[in-house]
């Protein structure tokens, strides 16, 4: 990613551009193939801004942030990689677009429209102007939040910039890390606004941040409308499906090598895979699956264990594809390093699924692939199901239709599932779902949730439990997808980091805005009908991914050699342990008498498939360790004397590059 960082004066003091030495040398970590600073007074505005440019795609060639307009009294700097850029210069009447990067036109973009450009861009973007004209600085992130921003305010003046860690390097920062966010990420809490450096806070995704000496402005520029339309046929929807996957798998196929996919059997990266096959043949397309390794024979409790067959009868289908597939003997159990948290990252939710992600990254950078395509969120998005949709049928008078889909439902799960499941628990709130669950003698899921938590009791409290259930209710319901997308935004710098890793970009065409925006308005009924769940999805895959695939029920499980993999690297969570153990931070956070106890009673191969046994080493231990590894790094981190480390030379920089509107 492009990284860049700013000052901004409330009180009227002067800034210089070595007072960004310290973020720039932080923000150099994500990639440096140039550099530019600014630093100066427009209109009542003093203000310095920096960026790092990190080459991704080939229009960055060109990219000579800050961009400087005395014309229009601003200076732009901008993460952005823009995926609606044919629009944008036929609107903005620019020449030569195709050499144009995607940080210039967000600089004619805004002159053109000011703040208003947010709700013209698509993809991901984050961005920050100096604008002397209407005297003030603007900060803005994309829709999603794909691309992190940060924010400190103090007395008389403000930070921002790309990631946390590049905000704490500045002037006058304390570097201390947010507790209260470790025990929000370690209770899997949904709603969080904090960043793990304390007073650092993110920007919220779909918003601008407009800023003067008076005051400070937010402004959400847009909001995911789920209201579902009413026409169209099931197959006309299905159509559109396509058509919009198509586009978006188009649009993020900007590269400067080689071309690869994160692929399983599940329907939404074959989609993906597939689309893409079909838009670079008869060029050869590089696939990489996890796989156990070589006779392993375990099981996954009903679940895929091994999915490499259908990814061979995908290849049939598009002889293009060149499938790899890759294990996780070896790997790490617990992530994070140095260089990882250098260059801002921070723990991962599900740290041991980053065993396998790692291999593949590493056999991709191998490979010289410098974009690689996943279909990490099409479940929420591609392929989303609707157990809402007797319901909305019902609402919409469609009495006929709503027996119909019952009776096709019912056929395959009965219908005292289909009325339960399909009629009884959408109507009912979630605080009635949560009673239910208490009256019949169950844990509420949000306690079940804490109960795969490593924090110390007296921290996992009511008012926690309240907010993951509220998290759960919207993900229950076709609304939970604006919900994640507010989550999502605060995993930008995981995957910006995840970008460093493997030396390129991921990108996830089921995270297009179009598509997102397409799938939240389409019926219920189309999400499941005749009988069939992800209905419009398996439709919409007709005669591009095989019947194998498409029709497909079963799941495939994720690192189902879970056991033997951490049970390799059993002293390596030993010393994990060890360091924890006297760390403060973790001290305070976590119950240690727990983590200690499930490493010194390691369960046998036949306890590893009891479902509490899983959740504890998969999630709990892992994330536990993860947690206390960033929190051990970000305190040493905090005290070491950086100052031997070099800020670029001046010669290195680049003065802000001049456009014209």
């Amino acid at each position: 990613m492009t990284g860049f960082a700013g000052l901004v004066s409330l009180d009227g003091r002067p800034y210089a551009e070595r007072d960004l030495d310290g973020a720039i040398t932080v923000l150099t970590a994500l990639g440096a193939d140039a550099r530019g600073c600014w630093a100066g007074r427009t209109g009542a505005v003093a203000a310095a801004v920096a960026s790092v440019v990190h080459c991704r795609v080939p229009e960055d060639d060109e990219d000579r942030q800050p961009w400087a307009s005395a014309e229009a009294g601003t200076v732009v700097v901008a993460d952005a990689v823009l995926t609606n850029r044919v629009e944008l210069c036929r609107m903005l009447e620019l020449r030569g677009a195709a050499a144009v990067p995607d940080s210039l036109l967000i600089a004619h973009a805004y002159t053109r429209w000011g703040a208003d450009c947010c709700r013209r861009l698509r993809g991901d973007f984050a961005f920050a102007v100096v604008d002397g004209r209407r005297g003030g600085v603007l900060l803005a992130r994309d829709h999603l939040g794909r691309r992190p921003l940060h924010l400190y305010q103090s007395a008389g003046w403000l930070g921002f910039g790309s990631t946390a860690l590049a905000v704490a390097a500045m002037p006058q920062v304390p570097l201390e890390p947010d507790l209260d966010r470790a025990v929000e990420f370690l209770a899997v809490a949904q709603d969080t606004r904090r960043s793990w450096i304390r007073d650092v806070a993110p920007v919220p995704a779909a918003s601008t941040i407009w800023i003067t000496p008076e005051r400070t402005q937010h402004r959400r520029y847009w909001s995911l409308d789920d209201t579902p339309r009413r026409s169209g046929s099931a197959a006309e929807h299905a159509e559109e499906l396509r058509t919009a996957m198509d586009q978006a798998v188009r649009a993020h196929l900007r590269h400067r090598g080689g071309v690869g996919v994160m692929l399983s059997g599940g329907l939404d990266s074959t989609a993906v895979a597939a689309t893409l096959a079909e838009q670079v043949a008869p060029a050869r397309l590089r696939t990489y699956t996890s796989v156990p390794p070589a006779g392993w024979t375990g099981s996954a409790n009903g679940r895929d264990t091994d999915e490499s067959s259908l990814v061979r009868l995908l290849a049939g289908a598009h002889p293009n594809l060149a499938p790899a597939f890759v294990d996780a003997v070896g790997a790490h159990a617990i992530d994070g390093d140095d260089a990882y948290f250098a260059a801002g990252g921070t723990p991962v939710r599900n740290t041991l699924n980053m065993m396998w992600v790692r291999a593949i990254h590493q056999r991709a950078v191998t490979d010289n692939v410098s974009i690689l395509f996943t279909g990490g969120i099409g479940n929420l998005t591609f392929s989303r199901d609707e157990p809402r949709w007797l319901v909305d049928l019902a609402r919409a008078g469609r009495l006929i239709e709503a027996w119909r889909e019952a009776a096709a439902w019912s056929a395959r799960r009965g219908w005292r599932e289909t009325l339960v499941q399909g009629v009884l628990r959408p109507m009912l709130p979630g605080s009635m779902h949560r009673l239910i669950e208490l009256r019949r003698g169950h844990r509420s899921t949000a306690a079940q949730w804490l109960a795969a938590s490593p924090l110390r009791p007296h921290l996992a409290t009511t008012a926690l439990a309240a907010r993951i259930a509220g998290g759960i209710d919207a993900y229950r319901r076709i609304s939970g997808l604006g919900r994640f997308v507010d989550d999502n935004a605060q995993h930008a710098e995981v995957m910006a980091t995840l970008d460093v890793r493997c030396r390129g970009r991921v990108v996830d065409p089921t995270a297009d805005l179009a598509l997102i925006e397409l799938s939240a308005r389409q019926p219920g009924w189309a999400r499941r009908h005749r009988g069939r769940g992800r209905a419009a999805a398996r439709a919409s895959m007709a005669g591009r991914v095989p019947d194998g695939i498409r029709l497909r029920v079963v799941r495939g499980a994720q690192l189902p050699d879970w056991y033997d993999r951490i049970t390799d690297r059993r002293d390596e969570i030993r010393d994990e342990f060890a360091a924890a153990r006297v760390d403060p931070a973790t001290q305070e956070l976590m119950d240690l008498p727990r983590l200690d106890a499930l490493i010194r009673d390691w369960p046998t191969p036949d306890q590893a498939g009891d479902p509490v046994v899983a959740r504890d080493y998969t999630l709990l231990l892992p994330r536990a360790l993860a947690t206390s590894k960033y929190l051990r790094w970000l305190r040493h981190y905090a005290t070491a004397d950086r100052r031997s480390v070099a800020a670029p030379p001046p010669q290195a920089r680049e003065r802000a590059s001049h456009f014209a509107p």
